[in-house]
């Protein structure tokens, strides 16, 4: 578990939006396709997650 979130880097993988929301990196990639996954921001084949836009959307309850 990340103690303080604010230590991660600017741009998250799948992998570590998962154990900041403590779900498996599958489930990231499904709410990422179906839409539900704020910030996500796609760099070529790579699908990353801009850490602060997430990090609003939990504060403010939504389902990350």
């Amino acid at each position: 578990m990340i103690a303080d979130p604010t230590t991660l880097p600017f741009l998250l993988t799948a992998e570590e939006v998962a154990d900041l929301l403590r779900i498996s990196p599958k489930a990231v990639y499904q709410r990422i396709a179906r839409g539900q996954m704020p910030g996500v921001v796609r760099k070529s084949r790579r699908v990353l997650v801009v850490r602060d836009v997430l990090l609003r959307a939990i504060a403010k309850g939504v389902n990350g």
